[in-house]
C-alpha cells in the first residue's frame, strides 16, 4: 500500500465518520422536538389544572355569545359562577385539548 492509497482510504473514512455524525445529530434533534412537544403537552396541562384557570374557563364557556362587555361588567358574582360540573365539558370544546 502506497501513500496515495493510504491518503484515499483516510478520506473514505472521513467521509464516513462525518455521514454518520450527521445521521446522529438529525436524530438528537429529533428526539429533542419529541421531548420537547411532551414537556409542552405536560406544562398545559398542569397550567390549565389550576382551580383559578378551570373557574375562568367555565365562567367564559357558560357566557353566551352575544353578550357585551357592559353586560359582561354588570353581572354578579353568582351570574359568573357555573356548576364546577362543566368545567370538563368546557374544556373538551378546545380543539388542542382533545390531542393531548
Amino acid at each position: 500500500m502506497d501513500l496515495d492509497t493510504a491518503a484515499q482510504l483516510g478520506e473514505v473514512f472521513g467521509g464516513l465518520a462525518i455521514l454518520i455524525t450527521l445521521l446522529f445529530g438529525l436524530r438528537q434533534a429529533s428526539q429533542w422536538n419529541e421531548n420537547r412537544r411532551y414537556d409542552i403537552a405536560q406544562s398545559v396541562a398542569s397550567h390549565l389544572s389550576s382551580p383559578l384557570i378551570q373557574r375562568g374557563l367555565s365562567v367564559v364557556g357558560a357566557l353566551p355569545d352575544e353578550i357585551s362587555v357592559n353586560d359582561l361588567q354588570q353581572l354578579s358574582r353568582e351570574e359568573n359562577a357555573p356548576a364546577p360540573d362543566t368545567v370538563f365539558f368546557q374544556l373538551m370544546k378546545i380543539p388542542e385539548l382533545r390531542r393531548l
